[in-house]
């Protein structure tokens, strides 16, 4: 049988594995905020037509520069919030799908600040809104971005999630057994 000690050694490793695939991930993320917001930013100005034209290459070259900066400001906000290990150890895990973390409410909402900013962006620059909203949602990507693959990162954090309930269970029951023979022990004794 398994002791308590070894059971919460290898919770402690497991969570460690976690959060590691975790910040892996936003460090994945981060990178691809500037990307995002551009591609999102040039579709509508692309379909913008007279507002697009309106603006001049000074202007352009303006808005490109902030986008990089806002950019970078959204991926710092990313890192200090996503850090948060009750938003990663806390989550229900999906039965279906593991390689997005639309089921964990709490990143997917805090990934979702990358989709509000680039829109908070387009209507301080002054982009008109199409009737139906831009509609923006960020998805993490899915293609290799430095080396690394999203999906792949996600996987593991559901994994190593999934292994650590297996063992809380573990634990649990070790802890009752343990409680079942020490009073079994003092109904002997007495």
């Amino acid at each position: 049988m398994t002791t308590l000690e070894e059971l919460q050694a290898r919770k402690e490793t497991l969570k460690n594995r976690l959060m590691d695939s975790a910040a892996e991930f936003v460090e994945l993320v981060v990178s691809d905020v500037p990307a995002f917001m551009t591609r999102e930013v040039r579709k509508v100005f692309v379909s913008a037509l007279d507002f697009s034209e309106s603006l001049n290459d000074e202007a352009l070259k303006a808005l490109k520069a902030k986008i990089r900066t806002r950019g970078a400001e959204v991926g710092a906000e990313l890192v200090a919030r996503l850090a948060d290990e009750s938003l990663w150890l806390h989550a229900e895990v999906p039965s279906g799908e593991l390689r997005t973390l639309e089921t964990n409410a709490a990143v997917w909402d805090v990934l979702q600040t990358v989709a509000r900013a680039t829109t908070a962006l387009m209507l301080e620059e002054g982009f008109p809104t199409p009737e139906e909203g831009f509609g923006i949602v960020y998805k993490t990507p899915t293609w290799f971005i430095d080396g690394k693959y999203a999906p792949a990162l996600i996987e593991k954090v559901w994994s190593s999630l999934v292994t650590m309930r297996h063992v809380d269970e573990e634990l649990e029951a070790t802890r009752r057994q343990q409680r079942q023979d020490a009073l079994q022990e003092r109904w002997d004794k007495g």
